[in-house]
This record gives C-alpha cells, sequence and structure tokens, in this order.
C-alpha cells in the first residue's frame, strides 16, 4: 500500500498501441469493446484526438 490507500489503480496495456502520423488515415478494430473509444466501433478514422 502507498501513502494514499483509497487511491483507485489503473492498469493500462500498451500491447496493441500503434505509432499515428498526422498525415495518414488509421482504421483499425482492436482493443476490449468495453474500454475502446467509440470512434474505433464505428470503423471511423482514428486521430490523435481519439481517447485511450
Amino acid at each position: 500500500m502507498g501513502k494514499h490507500p483509497k487511491s483507485d489503480v489503473k492498469l493500462c496495456d500498451f500491447g496493441i498501441s500503434r505509432i499515428i502520423m498526422a498525415n495518414i488515415e488509421v482504421r483499425e478494430v482492436l482493443g476490449t469493446p468495453d474500454y475502446v473509444a467509440p470512434e474505433i466501433l464505428q470503423y471511423e478514422p482514428i486521430s490523435l484526438a481519439t481517447d485511450m
């Protein structure tokens, strides 16, 4: 336990992460459906603004 026992613990897995270039359109359906951004599920272009 740390100094703040009531703190939330958040885990991230960047195993399927991608480097996104500003001038290239990316459309991939990856991730856990309950936690993936809506743009990804709707097969819209993924941008730097897409939430993780």
